[in-house]
């Protein structure tokens, strides 16, 4: 899987805590963490996440990891 415009550090929460803070001008961070808007990485990254861990070890499968989504457009699956 691949978050579309997204770089190395967009999953992490840096984009979206050094935007809360100002810190960075606009389009500061492109080269570490792409294009995503840092608060769809972080949801992204948040749901696949969670959805890996309670399929595998909850049993509880939401199918967020079977393919594409309608939540996240931007998450691309290579087949």
């Amino acid at each position: 899987m691949t978050l579309t415009g997204s770089r190395h550090a967009s999953y992490t929460d840096a984009g979206v805590l050094l935007a809360r803070r100002g810190a960075v001008p606009e389009g500061g961070l492109v080269g570490a963490v792409g294009t995503v808007p840092p608060h769809r990485a972080l949801a992204a990254n948040r749901a696949y996440v969670a959805s890996f861990f309670g399929r595998w070890l909850r049993g509880h499968d939401d199918h967020l990891l079977d393919g594409p989504s309608e939540r996240f457009p931007e998450m691309v699956f290579a087949r």
